[in-house]
């Protein structure tokens, strides 16, 4: 089945902006100097943390370390971000990942990683679904959802492929697509609550509740946990780990606001976001293109 238009028109390629800069900045941020319980670790704890026994290289010597200092870029401190709210917290270095028997194991039959493109939308629910894209935008505020647009699936792969290192990463290319819930789709009632059905490659349906978003910044949010359900359906026998990208807001309990994405062991269901800069006063953290409104993208490069 042919995609409705407003799947097309999510799906466009982002206008890519030029960096002029050529002096990449890599120290603490200006919120993380002013914290005074805030250190970042020496050149010695990095390269520490950085080894498989927790101690530095054979032969080490302070003055010419083996790897620059660029390579262990600090720590972009933000008010409210974890390390804000948890300073002394200890943190995981590569010991305690190899070490940590919850992870997955990388094996010869489980070395891929997928990534599936945000569902499509069955013309039958596309007016129910319309705005749930769509976020409210303050008063008084340049409108800019229309200039922003979904990362292409083919980015993100490039960009994983490029991180994870030694995994093979590739395009589910069977979509996921949202349709209606049963024989008659009842939408939403009274207060913007219903179900929607997710429908797997292989035709599997999982229901999907859907919520008005508690601050008013989209109608219609969907249930994260009925979205892994039917991820977890889903994964390919060969998959270290599978990631489905969604372009709706996410909520995982009834408390909460929002929510960003959630990783469990081989699952990963993540909501594609772009970080809001701390003086803008707002109170959601990597938010929905509803907090977008009145920010100008260039300055997020500088």
């Amino acid at each position: 089945m042919s995609r409705s238009s407003r799947a097309r028109t999510s799906r466009s390629q982002p206008a890519h902006v030029a960096c002029s800069h050529d002096v990449l900045y890599n120290s603490v941020s200006a919120h993380a100097r002013s914290l005074s319980y805030y250190a970042c670790p020496s050149t010695l704890a990095a390269h520490s943390a950085a080894s498989r026994t927790r101690r530095p290289p054979d032969g080490w010597d302070s003055s010419i370390p083996p790897t620059p200092r660029s390579s262990f870029p600090s720590s972009n401190v933000l008010p409210q971000d974890h390390l804000d709210q948890f300073p002394k917290e200890p943190g995981d270095d590569l010991y305690d990942f190899i070490t940590n028997g919850g992870r997955n194991q990388v094996t010869p039959k489980r070395k891929c990683l997928y990534i599936v493109d945000a569902p499509d939308i069955d013309p039958e629910i596309v007016g129910l679904m319309a705005s749930w894209t769509d976020p409210a935008i303050p008063a008084g505020s340049d409108n800019l959802t229309s200039a922003i647009s979904s990362p292409r699936v083919e980015d993100i792969a490039g960009y994983l492929a490029a991180f994870y290192t030694g995994l093979d990463v590739k395009i589910l290319k069977s979509h996921f697509r949202f349709k209606r819930w049963g024989e008659k789709q009842q939408g939403a009632n009274a207060n913007n609550r219903g179900n929607i059905a997710l429908v797997a490659p292989d035709g599997a349906a999982t229901r999907v509740r859907f919520r008005p978003a508690p601050d008013g910044a989209t109608p219609g949010q969907l249930n994260l946990n009925d979205m892994l359900d039917a991820l977890h359906a889903s994964i390919p026998p060969d998959a270290f780990a599978i990631l489905l990208v969604t372009d709706h807001d996410l909520y995982e309990d009834e408390e909460d606001d929002f929510c960003a994405g959630r990783l469990w062991r081989l699952a990963h269901l993540h909501r594609l976001h772009v970080p809001v800069q701390s003086s803008l006063g707002q109170t959601r953290w990597n938010q929905p293109r509803s907090q977008l409104a009145g920010i100008s993208l260039q300055r997020l490069c500088r």
